[in-house]
């Protein structure tokens, strides 16, 4: 595989892309038939390194020119060398090149996964779906005027490890659904919840995007992505029994991409298990009229109201700085932010951004519901495994907090 620093820049042309692969080979000492290989393979080109050299050569001599001009040096121009059939050749198939390296990104974007696809397809076939289960009588009132989100983040199945303070593995995962459930169960009844928001923002698994994840996985990716799925369908499914659920699903994370060791994140970053782990809830769950599954595959974000106020979640490693997000946000949709939802950094905060006319504009980042892991022991930032449920009033927006421990 290409070196990063030497490949191909989307929107850069392929004249472009040559001289700057030239320049590079030459600062770090490569011969040019080596930067002849690196072109050839990023463009689908098959010239000989003389026609490279020759190329940056001519190109040197005609920046150099253009320097000495601009300082009031005389410039002796060459006598203009007309075009050969050879060169003539060159720049179409330079141009036939340009034209197709769109297309040829898409085919090999397309075909790269085809098995992996197979392989889920697979697996899912071999599911039986979720039991039936009758709704419980309950006394939620839908004219009350609070309504709750649960929040649903860095699940990280399949990661399996011994921490300081904590321990994972797939059936330790299922344990915690089990505990979430049940906190759940109590809280909706307490509540007199007939309707619940449960956000989801990605993670689901822990997916294979550096090395470090082949020792951490407990088994294959395949296997990961099927578990996961399965627990979130049971887990919907039973908790229908007590409210009717919105499950809102943000499709796009880093640890669901599918991204081949080597390739620098999010450059795959439309081949993400979260869109076909939507896809699947949504056909599996279909029957169950007391479920509705929201969700954006085009998009590594959702927009949804809570009452009046409007919200945005994402996953959150696109998020440089979650204190100025909805700002910085606001200024790229154009549009405003009442409320920010962010997973990611495995650390729940309620950050206050702006005041609003009766409630305050807020980001709030979401525990993790895998909790701190080898890595964050590391760094020292470890936090406990959680999930969080916030309450908005119609009027006053974002007024109650509840974490449910998990581990």
């Amino acid at each position: 595989m290409v070196d990063e620093k030497y490949q191909m820049k989307d929107g850069e042309s392929i004249d472009d892309y040559m001289i700057r692969a030239s320049a590079l080979g030459q600062q770090n000492r490569l011969t040019w038939q080596e930067i002849a290989d690196i072109i050839n393979e990023e463009t689908d080109l098959s010239f000989s390194e003389s026609k490279y050299r020759k190329n940056y050569r001519t190109y040197c001599k005609g920046v150099e020119a253009g320097a000495r001009s601009a300082e009031g040096e005389s410039v002796v121009e060459e006598p203009v060398v007309s075009f050969t059939a050879e060169d003539f050749e060159l720049r179409q198939r330079y141009q036939t090149a340009t034209e197709k390296m769109p297309y040829y990104r898409l085919m090999r974007q397309d075909s790269r996964f085809e098995r992996f696809y197979r392989l889920i397809a697979d697996q899912i076939k071999q599911l039986p779906p979720p039991d039936y289960i009758e709704p419980i009588d309950y006394d939620g009132n839908d004219e009350e005027d609070m309504e709750y989100v649960l929040g649903l983040a860095d699940l990280h199945i399949g990661s399996c490890f011994e921490g300081v303070n904590n321990s994972y593995s797939i059936a330790e995962a299922k344990r915690r659904f089990d505990v979430l459930l049940g906190y759940m169960i109590n809280f909706v009844q307490k509540k007199h919840i007939s309707k619940l928001k449960i956000l989801s923002l990605g993670d689901a698994i822990q997916g294979l995007i550096r090395i470090s994840d082949l020792r951490l996985n407990e088994g294959p990716v395949v296997d990961s992505f099927v578990v996961a799925v399965r627990l979130i369908a049971d887990f919907l499914n039973k908790l229908s029994a007590y409210c009717r659920i919105e499950f809102l699903m943000v499709c796009y994370s880093n640890h669901d991409q599918l991204r081949p060791l080597g390739t620098k994140a999010s450059e795959l970053a439309s081949e993400d298990l979260g869109k076909v782990m939507f896809a699947y809830l949504t056909d599996v769950l279909s029957l169950n009229e007391r479920i509705q599954i929201i969700g954006d595959t085009n998009q590594d974000s959702l927009e949804f109201n809570i009452w009046d106020f409007h919200c945005k979640a994402m996953h959150g490693h696109q998020i440089n700085n979650p204190a100025t997000v909805s700002k910085d946000l606001a200024n790229r949709d154009r549009k405003f932010y009442d409320y920010v939802f962010l997973g990611h950094t495995h650390s729940a905060r309620e950050i206050i951004t702006a005041e609003g006319e009766h409630h305050n504009i807020q980001t709030l980042t979401l525990g993790s519901f895998i909790g701190s892991c080898p890595y964050a022991d590391k760094l020292m930032v470890g936090s406990k495994a959680s999930c969080s449920i916030y309450g908005f009033h119609r009027k006053y927006g974002h007024v109650e907090s509840y974490t449910c421990i998990l581990n």
